[in-house]
């Protein structure tokens, strides 16, 4: 779990050169666990929160066409 949370760390700290987001909505199976959710904000350094939709790529569309 650590490994993979160091993982995320690099992505975010590669995408967000100029500065890191506050919060980051976690999606599918381990957006479940606290436990998981806790070791990503405390290695990235950002809250990470567990999203609040069960389909988010799907709002997401839905957003982006205007049919929300």
């Amino acid at each position: 779990m650590k490994s993979t949370a160091e993982t995320l760390k690099n992505l975010i700290d590669c995408l967000c050169t100029a500065e890191k987001p506050l919060n980051a909505a976690a999606t599918g199976g381990g957006a479940k666990s606290n436990f998981w959710l806790k070791i990503c904000s405390e290695k990235t350094g950002v809250n990470i929160f567990r999203a609040d939709c069960h389909e988010p790529a799907t709002k997401g569309a839905a957003i982006t066409t205007g049919h929300f």
